[in-house]
């Protein structure tokens, strides 16, 4: 049973310590970064992180790396990020004009993660920003996506949920249409998640790894 609207607010207050904290266990978070994330960072690779938000994954993954830059279209989400990620000295924090990597930045990532963002996005805006990554990455390179999956239960739970499309609701698709996207972008999906009802993400979305050839 849901909480009432003040004893809600009340327990964010205590428990959520960065935007996102709300969505999933720190388990939960913890367990996909171990399979997707961690064993692809290096202690002197340069990261990039699209859509940032307010510094949750930022924050576990810049003592790890590093340059992480972090990319947001908003401007309070990088407020956020930046007093979260404070102590940290090597992160860059860019905002975006619109739902578009910016051009001629000069630099290549080793490794690139969407983490909580693509499930918004239309197919059309996740293709331009797969086509992004595939330019902004290292040969060699990789990146994690992370998007819907109508094929997991609590996928399809959740789009028959949501009688129609909203800014705030979910981008609905099937691992089969990402691994489509991506290697229309010239990418390799290298290892995909599996359905997982004991995971809050994998119960619900896909999670794949791509990476640009050499």
């Amino acid at each position: 049973m849901a909480l009432p609207k003040d004893e809600a607010a009340e327990w964010r207050r205590e428990h959520v310590r960065v935007v996102g904290d709300e969505w999933g266990t720190p388990e939960d978070v913890e367990r996909v970064l171990e399979d997707f994330v961690y064993p692809y960072l290096e202690r002197d690779a340069r990261v990039a992180e699209i859509g940032i938000g307010g510094g949750r994954i930022a924050a576990r993954v810049a003592p790890r790396v590093g340059e992480l830059w972090g990319f947001d279209i908003s401007r309070g989400m990088l407020r956020r990020a930046r007093e979260a990620l404070a102590h940290h000295s090597n992160v860059r924090l860019v905002l975006l004009k619109d739902a578009s990597l910016p051009t001629g930045l000069g630099v290549e990532f080793r490794f690139a993660y969407a983490f909580d963002v693509f499930l918004h996005l239309d197919l059309h805006t996740q293709f331009r920003y797969l086509r992004q990554l595939h330019d902004l990455l290292e040969p060699g390179g990789r990146a994690l996506v992370h998007t819907s999956n109508l094929e997991a239960p609590a996928g399809w739970e959740r789009f028959a949920s949501q009688p129609v499309p909203t800014i705030r609701g979910f981008s609905f698709v099937t691992p089969r249409t990402v691994d489509l996207l991506a290697e229309r972008a010239g990418l390799v999906v290298e290892r995909r998640s599996e359905v997982d009802v004991s995971n809050f993400y994998y119960a619900r979305d896909y999670i794949a790894l791509l990476a640009k050839g050499r």
